[in-house]
């Protein structure tokens, strides 16, 4: 996902859970959606850390709520709900694997989730699903 820094406040960073990598708060833009994250940087990467870069990303959030199969297609949507770093979902599950790991491609940025995050068997390639994340970060390619 290809993303361009908006706005981003590096006195604001903090330590990502899990890991010893730095997030900052950012506004963001894209072609699928603009709205609020946190970017986790790779190490020695903060060069890259101003407004108006524009850098390749992969998505990815800390929870998913309100899971639902469609019973027909919908356009992609990849919205802000008006919380900082969630947003409302809506796509085609692009690619499922054995293991339970599925892909959701909301208009050119594909997610990936897992059945346990969702509560049930993953649905299949083709399916077309609903839900909201909850704690979007973008981590810069490499990170």
């Amino acid at each position: 996902m290809q993303v361009t820094i908006r706005r981003i406040d590096p006195s604001r960073s903090s330590t990502i859970p899990g890991t010893t990598r730095l997030g900052y708060p950012v506004e963001f833009a894209s072609r699928a959606a603009s709205g609020s994250a946190v970017l986790v940087l790779a190490p020695g990467a903060a060069h890259r850390l101003r407004e108006g870069a524009t850098i390749d990303v992969d998505p990815r959030h800390e929870s998913v709520r309100r899971f639902e199969r469609l019973s027909r297609e919908t356009p992609p949507v990849l919205r802000p709900t008006g919380i900082p770093g969630s947003y409302e979902v809506r796509g085609r599950v692009a690619y499922r694997h054995p293991n339970g790991n599925f892909g959701v491609d909301a208009g050119g940025v594909v997610l990936s989730l897992h059945e346990k995050e969702i509560g049930t068997r993953a649905p299949d390639a083709g399916e077309h699903v609903a839900f909201e994340i909850e704690g979007l970060s973008l981590w810069l390619k490499g990170a």
